[in-house]
């Protein structure tokens, strides 16, 4: 989901564009963790795209077992996760699927949630 252009024009939209920055810096942090825990999450991976949602999930379990037996992970190797998945994203692809729909309900949702978390 993407900000609104320019941060907003009301404090709604700015409040939005705030929430939405927490929110991918939670997510960014959280994959981090689990990147720096499971290598083979930072490469690509020789696996049939079917199959590949039950590795990340076995993924996700593993991780939280590791947690509640409080394994740690070093913060160095979280930083360096988190530093990689930043400079190795690819360039966006616009999306376009039946014309402009797919923008259109993206920017309905996004004005949706604005008004849900209006401060």
């Amino acid at each position: 989901m993407k900000e609104y252009a320019n941060g907003g024009s009301t404090v709604q939209e700015q409040y939005f564009g705030l929430s939405l920055c927490r929110a991918r810096m939670v997510i960014e942090c959280a994959f981090g963790r689990l990147k720096a825990r499971f290598g083979a999450l930072r490469r690509a991976m020789d696996i049939n795209l079917h199959d590949l949602p039950f590795v990340i999930y076995a993924c996700f379990v593993l991780h939280n077992y590791c947690e509640a037996s409080k394994d740690t992970i070093d913060d160095n190797y979280v930083t360096e996760a988190i530093r990689y998945n930043r400079d190795n994203q690819p360039d966006p692809a616009p999306a376009v699927v039946g014309g402009d729909s797919l923008t259109a309900e993206g920017k309905r949702v996004r004005r949706v949630l604005t008004q849900y978390l209006d401060p």
